[in-house]
């Protein structure tokens, strides 16, 4: 991760620098070797570096992809998600796309999932906002797709061979109906008890799944939700109001947020007690 992070860094500055030929270029030569540590990585058999190097390369092809296209013209001043149906950022979610499940069914390293689940996620909703507009509708096909999601999560869960594979699917349905939710139910005090409402279900979904990425996210929502009645904020851009602030003498005082952060925490043990997993000793006179 270190890695991808530090390329995506390094190429973005020669794209600034040298233009969009110059970034297609030295990311093919990026991915070139990318490709070669994959290959040897496979031959000596260490799956988990041949995995780790195959994310790494599907990542650097789509900014190969996206400059490529910017380089013969097709790709300027487009982007994800516009009303306008453009072509460009469809064809390299595409090529993302085709690239992760073939590096997900050759290396069966379930990260590779996570590149494809993103990829088909923009992909879809990038079409969304090209033929039905922005808006309401994106979050719409957002809790749809997470709906979606969630089922093949569960069909995956169900298959002792394959639940190994679930865990993205799990944290893209989680995300994908949580932001839709909020954001569809952002229009009162009524719909921010909503969300609160689903938040501690998500917490209980957590339990039934078994799988604590709902819980993480359900506890996420609990947070926001508090922020919001402590501050106003329904984003995370404000999320962290118990910081010291100059005041223009409305809202809360300093130590009354305080005390309201530190009830939620203690909230957060509470539910933790209440659906954590029996352990189970042994008998000791056995």
């Amino acid at each position: 991760m270190t890695v991808l992070v530090a390329l995506v860094a390094l190429l973005g500055d020669l794209g600034d620098g040298q233009g969009s030929w110059a970034l297609a270029g030295w990311s093919l030569l990026a991915l070139a070797v990318l490709l070669a540590l994959t290959a040897r990585f496979e031959r000596e058999e260490r799956p988990v570096l041949t995995g780790l190097t195959a994310f790494v390369a599907i990542a650097i092809t789509a900014v190969l992809g996206g400059s490529f296209l910017a380089a013969i013209g097709l790709g300027d001043g487009t982007a994800p998600f516009d009303d306008d149906f453009e072509l460009a950022p469809l064809l390299v979610e595409i090529v993302v796309l085709a690239a992760a499940l073939a590096a997900a069914r050759r290396f069966r390293f379930p990260l590779l999932l996570l590149a494809a689940t993103v990829a088909q996620i923009v992909l879809v909703l990038d079409l969304i906002a090209g033929i039905l507009g922005s808006g309401n509708w994106l979050q719409w096909g957002a809790l749809l797709l997470g709906l979606v999601e969630l089922g093949i999560a569960r069909s995956l869960d169900a298959d002792p061979t394959r639940r190994t594979w679930a865990f993205w699917k799990h944290v893209a349905a989680s995300l994908l109906i949580g932001v839709s939710l909020v954001t569809l139910l952002d229009w009162g005090d009524v719909g921010w008890v909503l969300i609160a409402i689903a938040a501690l279900a998500y917490v209980g979904l957590g339990h039934k799944f078994r799988r604590s990425v709902w819980a993480v996210v359900g506890a996420l929502g609990l947070f926001v939700v508090v922020t919001h009645f402590v501050d106003g904020a329904s984003t995370f851009a404000d999320v962290f109001p118990i910081v010291p602030v100059p005041s223009d003498g409305d809202g809360l005082e300093t130590w009354q947020t305080a005390l309201i952060y530190a009830g939620l925490g203690c909230a957060y043990v509470a539910l933790g007690k209440l659906l954590r997993e029996p352990t189970l000793h042994g008998d000791r006179t056995a």
